[in-house]
């Protein structure tokens, strides 16, 4: 944005109408213009002299408004023959000034318009400037004024969106990759502008909008210009973080933009689609059927909208007839009617996330697992002490033959193995205080022969009141999961999520009951969604660590970020591991991860 106060030759207001380009000229443009050009190394003579001729003529009449109707093809013709005719008469830069202005006068004097003066002055339009006057002038202008030239014609449209990309910090589009909204992206405001310079997404093959206000409707409908003028779209992101508030009140025109959005997408050979907003809609009857997108082979939608007509439709139709690999979806209302539909020939991995929600059945599960065999991927974060009627009866054997890695809350593992129990007690009771059936048989073979991760979730939960559960079988649980995991020796990798370690009586009492080792990890990851103090660390995890996992050789633990700990303290508990737990050979904290060596350089280096 050039600074109020310019050194300009022309003002150029936005387009009027969208018919006409006013502009104005200042009062000594010619001499304004040739100090300009001397400054740039520019000389002046032939055709550029009589540029400045004209340009005097103006100024020194009254009018000082000039209107140029946007360029056509045949004034364009017109305008090149008549740029040969003057380059037939003046051979050479060199002729007399008299002699040039006497051949302006009459290649001019068919379009000399009448002036507020009385005076006849030749007509001087922006096209007839050079390349280099053009972007002399555009340099001296503001934003608005360069896309009002744009619009003109092609040539003026190459040199004036060249200045709005610049202006904007976009003249390269990197990897094809075009981010709206947030820290890192392009205003939303700036869509416009791009919509009118030529080609300037024509590499456009990802996009990405972060709606960050509360009215994001107009943000959508400007994401949707854009989306209209790709050929193709690799990658769509949407993302409306929890601070913008979202307003029920713009649930009907939200509704409305949202059935163009998919039904554009449809044509766009979208690969991976990722939308995770609360956006309000409103369940209605579509106004006409929406064409499904056929290309999907990735997605993450984590928005309430994918339960409400027409979306839901949509989804399933899309999912369907995509060769999806990769789904991750909300649970919801209306979730095991949207399950049920699902069929994925395709799909590797499968991932419901609770969204403050609890799956009250499993059938529908049981049912999708049975047929989507290609699972290598699971994870049920919205299953927690589901209530049951009747025995919990397992898949059967080899229902998931591809499976290598496992997301579950542990209260759950019976629906994947017949589980025997470690102690005398009478067993894992579900809410209603029936029993687990054949609780005694083996489970060596009923894990999936591929399985080598297991990760179990949310194993010191702070209220159990929540799922009627008691915290004497919500320990006997936690028991039971582990030992489960013992009897599987494939599993290499195991992680285990925990609310708050402060409050933990889980940890303390298996510590104390259980003598129970799986020397067949090699990596335990340990995740904190509260807090974890370091001398809770110290006192309790580490020393379970070191019992259950003797031959790890990686220590991983992962806090909440508004407990991180400080590098003191990083070094401290790296210390205490490589004292404790000598098979240990490297620890992540948070997202590093190092040699315990590395740690310990790192910390004596500050």
């Amino acid at each position: 944005m050039a600074p109020e106060t310019r050194s300009g030759i022309f003002r150029l207001p936005e387009k009027r109408g969208g018919t006409v380009i006013q502009v104005k000229l200042r009062q000594e443009p010619a001499w304004r213009l040739r100090e300009l050009l001397r400054g740039n190394g520019l000389e002046v003579g032939g055709r550029w002299q009589e540029l400045f001729d004209r340009l005097q003529a103006f100024s020194r009449n009254e009018a000082s408004w000039v209107r140029d109707p946007l360029v056509t093809r045949t004034s364009l013709r017109t305008r090149r023959e008549s740029d040969t005719g003057r380059k037939t008469q003046n051979t050479g830069n060199a002729q007399p000034m008299r002699k040039s202005r006497k051949t302006s006068s009459k290649v001019s004097s068919t379009s000399t318009p009448k002036s507020l003066g009385g005076h006849l002055h030749p007509r001087l339009t922006l096209t007839d400037l050079p390349v280099e006057l053009i972007t002399l002038v555009l340099e001296e202008s503001e934003k608005d004024d360069v896309l009002s030239l744009a619009v003109v014609c092609r040539g003026l449209n190459a040199i004036a969106g060249f200045f709005f990309l610049k202006s904007i910090g976009l003249q390269a589009i990197p990897h094809g990759w075009l981010t709206f909204g947030a820290y890192v992206g392009h205003p939303f405001g700036v869509i416009p502008g791009l919509c009118i310079v030529l080609n300037c997404l024509a590499n456009v093959s990802s996009l990405t909008f972060c709606f960050s206000t509360s009215d994001y409707s107009k943000e959508l409908y400007r994401a949707l210009s854009i989306l209209k003028r790709l050929t193709s779209c690799n990658y769509l992101s949407f993302h409306l973080p929890n601070y913008a508030y979202p307003s029920p009140s713009l649930a009907s025109s939200v509704s409305t933009v949202l059935e163009e959005f998919l039904s554009e997408l449809a044509s766009k050979n979208v690969r991976t689609l990722q939308i995770e907003a609360d956006f309000h809609t409103v369940p209605k009857r579509s106004s006409k059927a929406l064409l499904p997108a056929i290309s999907i082979e990735r997605a993450i939608v984590n928005t309430p909208f994918i339960h409400n007509s027409p979306f839901r439709d949509w989804f399933i139709s899309s999912f369907n007839a995509s060769p999806i690999q990769s789904l991750r979806i909300n649970y919801g209302a209306h979730f095991s009617s949207f399950l049920i539909r699902l069929s994925l020939p395709s799909l590797r991995e499968f991932d419901v996330t609770s969204c403050g929600q609890i799956a009250t059945n499993f059938d529908p599960f049981r049912s999708f697992l049975l047929r989507h065999p290609t699972l290598v991927s699971l994870h049920l974060g919205c299953c927690k002490y589901i209530a049951t009627k009747g025995t919990i009866s397992p898949l059967p054997q080899g229902s998931l033959p591809v499976l290598q890695s496992l997301t579950v809350h542990p209260s759950i593992l019976p629906y994947f193995f017949s589980i025997p129990y470690s102690s005398s007690r009478e067993g894992l009771s579900s809410r209603r205080g029936r029993r687990v059936a054949d609780r005694d048989n083996p489970i060596s073979s009923q894990f999936p022969p591929h399985l080598r991760h297991i990760s179990l979730l949310n194993m010191t939960e702070s209220c159990y009141s929540t799922y009627g559960v008691t915290m004497d079988a919500s320990l006997e649980v936690c028991k039971t999961a582990l030992f489960s995991v013992s009897a599987c020796s494939a599993i290499t990798v195991i992680t285990i999520s925990f609310d708050d370690l402060l409050n933990s009586e889980h940890l303390r009492a298996i510590g104390r009951s259980q003598s129970l080792t799986l020397p067949f990890i090699q990596s335990a990851s340990f995740r904190f969604r509260e807090r974890a103090p370091l001398d809770q660390v110290k006192a309790i995890l580490i020393p379970w660590f070191q019992r259950t996992f003797p031959n790890a050789e990686l220590f991983i633990i992962k806090l909440a970020i508004m407990h991180w700990w400080e590098q003191e303290e990083k070094s401290d508990f790296v210390r205490k591991v490589r004292d404790f737990c000598p098979q240990v050979k490297s620890v992540g904290i948070n997202f590093q991860q190092y040699k315990i060596e590395d740690w310990l350089a790192q910390a004596e280096g500050q």
